[in-house]
């Protein structure tokens, strides 16, 4: 199997981490009308979508040992390359894609000790853990466990 091109897997990651994967911004902006009406300044809570010049990305080619790129399910015995995406916009939030598609999201306040040494070995050495195991790997603080994303979107389950 080919590894394909790096300019198909990050633009569909730079996409859907853009526009649904990573959390809003939120931010004050003064409402000058407002300020002037009541003589004093007056802010108002606002949030908007993160913008592709706004993300940090990491990207690296990684060989899976079947054709499901990390995703399991059925899948042809074959080692398989395929670019992993890694982007966030503030540091403390990352998504994760295998071969372009949403794998999951690692929240690192939520994230332990143990499960933050982890992520940031795997990011060193370019060996991100595939879906299934990466909430056991990058461990997440108290009982709570991961969210299951809503079925139209068609993605795996969001990890933290």
């Amino acid at each position: 199997m080919q590894l394909g091109t790096p300019f198909d897997a990050l633009s569909q990651a730079l996409a859907s981490a853009c526009y649904k994967d990573l959390p809003d911004i939120v931010y004050q902006r003064k409402d000058y009308h407002a300020s002037k009406v009541h003589n004093r300044e007056v802010y108002i809570q606002e949030s908007r979508r993160p913008e592709q010049w706004e993300v940090e990305v990491v990207m690296f080619p990684q060989t899976w040992s079947d054709t499901s790129l990390g995703f399991g399910g059925m899948a042809g015995q074959a080692f398989t390359p395929a670019y992993t995406v890694i982007i966030t916009h503030d540091m403390s939030n990352y998504c994760v894609y295998f071969g372009g598609r949403f794998a999951y999201r690692v929240n690192l306040p939520e994230v332990t000790a143990k499960g933050l040494k982890n992520f940031r070995d795997d990011m060193a050495q370019h060996r991100m853990d595939d879906v299934n195991s990466s909430y056991i790997r990058y461990e997440r603080k108290g009982n709570a466990t991961p969210t299951q994303k809503s079925p139209e979107n068609g993605s795996p389950q969001d990890r933290f």
